[in-house]
C-alpha cells in the first residue's frame, strides 16, 4: 500500500511581492505571497497568492467571503491547508471579491 503523499510550509512566512511590477502582471493587484512547500518526497513547488484590490475592498467593508477573508488574514496559508494531502499544488491561487479561486 502506498502511502499517501503530504506537503509542508517550509517557511513560517511567505515571501512577499508586488504582482503588478512582474511581466504580464495584473496592474490592479498589488498584494502577492509566495509560499514554497516540500512534499514528503522531497518534491518542491511554490505557490503564488495573488490579492485584488477589490477583494481588500471588500475585506475592509466587510462584504468578503469568509474563505476569503481567512485567506487574507493568513497570508493566503489557509488557502491551501485543504490541498496539503493532494499530489499536485496549484501554482497561483486568486483572492478575488468574490472568493478564493485557484488556477
Amino acid at each position: 500500500m502506498t502511502k499517501p503523499v503530504r506537503w509542508r510550509f517550509l517557511a513560517d512566512l511567505p515571501a512577499a511581492y508586488n504582482p503588478s511590477t512582474r511581466p504580464g502582471g495584473d496592474a490592479d493587484t498589488h498584494w502577492g505571497r509566495t509560499w514554497t512547500l516540500e512534499r514528503d518526497d522531497g518534491k518542491r513547488a511554490e505557490v503564488e497568492i495573488e490579492t485584488s484590490n477589490a477583494a481588500i475592498d471588500a475585506y475592509l467593508a466587510g462584504t468578503l467571503p469568509m474563505t476569503a477573508r481567512r485567506a487574507i488574514q493568513t497570508e493566503g496559508r489557509s488557502a491551501l491547508d485543504d490541498r496539503l494531502g493532494e499530489a499536485k499544488l496549484p501554482s497561483r491561487v486568486h483572492i478575488t471579491a468574490g472568493g478564493v479561486r485557484r488556477r
